[in-house]
């Protein structure tokens, strides 16, 4: 595989935008990426770890404009909200057509 170098014209360059955002939009940043690994079972303190690492440039960001309680508060909130929840994988048993249940449109 050649590698060469990117050009101007080229449509699959990675090109980055930073866009204007309020408060309330940083509020929903927060909210959404906390409830995200509160989903994949992330600590209160795991996540707040997120938000202070610089490499983390959206959450980073929306830590430093609403500061510490704002965003504490809104992660210990989806933290909570998901510490309720717990997920388990669990296989359908097989059925055969003779044993199973006819559905409601079905003749009995």
């Amino acid at each position: 595989m050649t590698h060469k170098k990117a050009e101007a014209s080229d449509p699959l360059e990675l090109v980055g935008v930073e866009l204007p955002a309020d408060e309330a939009s940083h509020r929903e940043l927060v909210s959404v990426f906390a409830d995200e690994f509160a989903r994949l079972g992330f600590d209160e303190a795991k996540i707040m770890s997120l938000f202070l690492s610089p490499f983390y440039s959206g959450p980073h960001r929306a830590y430093k404009v609403l500061g510490n309680e704002a965003v504490r508060a809104l992660v210990t909130d989806q933290v909570e909200f998901w510490s309720h929840v717990s997920f388990r994988d669990v296989q359908p048993a097989s059925t055969t057509d003779t044993d199973r249940r006819p559905s409601d449109g079905e003749r009995q």
